[in-house]
C-alpha cells in the first residue's frame, strides 16, 4: 500500500525567501490570494480510497490494527462502511486528508477537551493524477460534496475558510511594502490564540487554538500549495520563537546559545518526541536515538532560513542542540 504524503508547510518568511530565490514557482503571477483555515492541534491523518484498498496513514507511514496512530486506524475501521459509500459515490480513487483530534491526543488547546476524538477534513486528491500535477481539492463546499455532507454522526467534520480573513501577497514587494497584510495575519493568529472559533462553533467549547494555514486560492494544484501555502502559530505552539506569528525576515541571533534557544522550543521537542512516540506523547530511553536525530533533522528543514542568517557552522550547532534535546527527553523519561 503506498504512502500518499502531505506537503510540509513552511512559514511566511521561508515562503518569501523561496519567491524571491526562485520566483518561477509563482507562476506568472506574483500576487497571489490567499484564504486560511483553522490549524488544529492534533495529528496527520490521510484516508485512501483506491482501488487497491482502503486504508488509512499518518505523516509517515501507511497504518493498520497493529501499528495505529491514536486509535485512527481503529475508528477507520468502524466506519469502513461509510468509507466505500464515499469512494463508490465519488467514482474516482481520492486520498482525504485531515487532522485526527480530540480527547487524548493534544491537550494543550481546546480541541483536546471536546470528550472525544474526531477527523477534521481540510483537502484531497485525485489518485488518477502524479501528485505534483494534481488538482488539490481544499474548497470546504466541495469537500462537503465528496464527504456526502455533515457527518458529525461518525465525527468527520470538514474545516471552513475564516470568514473575512483573506489577504493578497505581493511576493515581488520589499518588506515594509508587504507590512499590511502581514499585520492582519498577525491579528488573527493573536484572536485565536484566545479563543478557537472552529472548535467554540461546532462544538461549543471554550480555549485556546494553535494558529492558521493560508491556502494559495488563486493559484490551485498542489505544486503552488507546497510552494506558497504558509502556517502561523501563536506563541504557545510555536517552533521558534520568533517575535510574530507572521514575520518577512526570520530572527537573527548571535552565536549558538541564542540559536538553539530560537529554533529548539518546548513545542518542536514535544513533537519530535510524538513523532518517535507513533503520535503518543510517553517516553522511553530506547527511543532517544530516533528523537535526537528527528529534532536534527527537522531544524535543518525548517529553520534554514533562521540558520543562514545567523552564519553559523552546523558542528557546533548540532553538538549543543543534541545536548538539550537528550536532557530534556531524559528528563521527561525521568518524571514519567
Amino acid at each position: 500500500m503506498r504512502l500518499y504524503k502531505w506537503p510540509s508547510i513552511q512559514s511566511f518568511h521561508h515562503i518569501r525567501k523561496g519567491t524571491k530565490e526562485y520566483p518561477h514557482i509563482c507562476g506568472e503571477n506574483k500576487t497571489v490570494t490567499y484564504k486560511p483555515k483553522i490549524k488544529l492541534h492534533g495529528t496527520n491523518g490521510g484516508i485512501i480510497l483506491s482501488k487497491d484498498g482502503l486504508y488509512t496513514q499518518s505523516r509517515k507511514r501507511v497504518l493498520d490494527s497493529l501499528k495505529d496512530n491514536m486509535g485512527f486506524n481503529l475508528w477507520f475501521t468502524k466506519n469502513k462502511d461509510y468509507w466505500e459509500k464515499v469512494h463508490k459515490r465519488y467514482g474516482k480513487d481520492i486520498a482525504i486528508f485531515g487532522e485526527w483530534v480530540g480527547e487524548g491526543i493534544n491537550g494543550k488547546t481546546a480541541i483536546g477537551s471536546i470528550g472525544r476524538k474526531v477527523f477534521c477534513v481540510f483537502a484531497a486528491h485525485d489518485l488518477d493524477y502524479k501528485e505534483e500535477d494534481c488538482n488539490l481539492i481544499v474548497e470546504p463546499k466541495d469537500l462537503f460534496n465528496i464527504l456526502g455532507g455533515f457527518l458529525s454522526h461518525i465525527d468527520v467534520f470538514v474545516i471552513p475558510w475564516l470568514e473575512n480573513q483573506d489577504i493578497e501577497v505581493d511576493w515581488s514587494l520589499e518588506s515594509e511594502d508587504l507590512k499590511p497584510c502581514v499585520e492582519k495575519a498577525n491579528q488573527l493568529v493573536y484572536n485565536i490564540e484566545k479563543q478557537d472559533p472552529f472548535v467554540k462553533m461546532i462544538f461549543d467549547v471554550d480555549g485556546i487554538g494553535e494558529g492558521a494555514v493560508y491556502y494559495p486560492v488563486s493559484h490551485p494544484g498542489r505544486y503552488y500549495f507546497s510552494n506558497l501555502a504558509f502556517k502561523a502559530k501563536g506563541d504557545q505552539h510555536a517552533t521558534v520563537k520568533q517575535k510574530k506569528s507572521v514575520q518577512v525576515n526570520p530572527e537573527l541571533t548571535k552565536n549558538v546559545a541564542e540559536f538553539i534557544d530560537l529554533v529548539c522550543t518546548e513545542a518542536r521537542l514535544e513533537q519530535g518526541a510524538r513523532e518517535v512516540g507513533d503520535g503518543d506523547l510517553t517516553f522511553d530511553t530506547k527511543r532517544i536515538g530516533s528523537f535526537l536525530k528527528w529534532i536534527c533533522v527537522d531544524i535543518k528543514k525548517e529553520c534554514k532560513s533562521e540558520f543562514e542568517a545567523a552564519n553559523l557552522e552546523w558542528r557546533p550547532v548540532g553538538k549543543a542542540l543534541t545536548t538539550k534535546a537528550r536532557n530534556w527527553y531524559l528528563e521527561r523519561f525521568k518524571n514519567g
